[in-house]
């Protein structure tokens, strides 16, 4: 499986800081999600001590949790981790659905970037495998920082 490789970004603000709202329910997967996107945070500069780490019960949840991250104005990005498995019914897609729409909408509507690292998967195998997107989801957030960083504001406001 070729998964998206680019380089690791480096964070031109030190000072930025990144919030992680984590599902639990599927905890034997987002755990390690989390640690790879952790571990791909740091490869891009981004200090530890400047990670925010938030559990929420599930996918279904990660938008709200994200939404507060986004307008607290104590953030630079914020990262939505889950991994949401097919099971007998029709449960999947409502939460899955529920989930990328939430996030849809704050970052259309929060001057805040919010990285959409929900893993959505037909098996506990695809889960497992999909992993070490969580490096691919730090990219994205210190890309977004660093985006936001030189882009100038669109409104008086920002």
């Amino acid at each position: 499986m070729s998964l998206w490789r680019a380089e690791f970004p480096r964070l031109i603000d030190p000072t930025a800081r990144i919030c992680i709202v984590a599902a639990e329910f599927n905890d034997s997967f987002v755990e390690p999600l989390l640690e790879q996107t952790i571990r791909g945070l740091k490869r891009c500069g981004v200090d530890e001590t400047h990670i925010e780490v938030v559990d929420v019960p599930g996918s279904f949840e990660l938008p709200f949790a994200c939404r507060k991250a986004a307008l607290c104005g104590q953030f630079d990005a914020v990262i939505a981790l889950g991994v949401i498995i097919r099971g007998e019914t029709f449960h999947f897609e409502l939460v899955a659905n529920a989930a990328e729409e939430g996030i849809l909408r704050i970052n259309l509507e929060a001057p805040t970037p919010v990285i959409f690292g929900v893993l959505a998967c037909e098996t506990p195998e695809q889960a497992e495998v999909r992993i070490e997107l969580g490096l691919e989801f730090a990219k994205a957030a210190v890309k977004m920082i660093n985006f936001d960083a030189e882009f100038p504001p669109i409104f008086k406001s920002e």
